[in-house]
């Protein structure tokens, strides 16, 4: 069965606004240096738009997964990776402010291996971190369909 894992909607506009506040923030603590507003302004038309491409459009991606490969599209290239030969391995990163209840970020990164070993990594934050999930038990890495891993242990006296 074939599954699709786009960006989500919430997440871009999330960053979007993310990104707005994080280029005032910079463009005040610039206004303390520089007083000229036009050079203010094209610090935070900048800062903005780094922000855009660096954070937003680099990491649009969409994931489709069958039963005999996972394809990867990011932009106009696609990759293609056959699940028997190809390694996954799933990070979730989910960092909290001291004494909050709210979460303050969470970053999700899955990391491919394919045949000829070189890893390389895929930033999976725009899909958001329950639809990531779901790809990684896709994928055979968590749940029921994934195997069983011994870790064997030496200890040194």
């Amino acid at each position: 069965m074939k599954h699709i894992y786009k960006t989500s909607l919430y997440r871009t506009i999330l960053n979007i606004g993310l990104g707005f506040f994080v280029s005032a923030f910079i463009a005040l603590l610039t206004s303390f240096l520089i007083k000229n507003t036009f050079i203010q302004l094209l610090i935070f038309v900048g800062v903005y738009a780094a922000y855009i491409w660096l954070v937003v459009l680099d990491n649009i991606i969409t994931i489709e997964v069958d039963d005999s490969k996972a394809i990867i599209k990011k932009g106009k290239t696609a990759k293609t990776y056959p699940l028997d030969t190809t390694s996954f391995r799933a990070v979730i990163t989910t960092r909290r402010q001291r004494n909050s209840v709210i979460s303050t970020d969470t970053e999700c990164m899955l990391y491919i291996t394919p045949e000829n070993g070189n890893e390389e990594m895929v930033n999976c934050e725009l899909i958001g971190k329950y639809k990531f999930q779901q790809l990684i038990e896709d994928l055979g890495i968590s749940g029921d369909s994934s195997p069983v891993n011994k870790i064997d242990t030496k200890k040194e006296y």
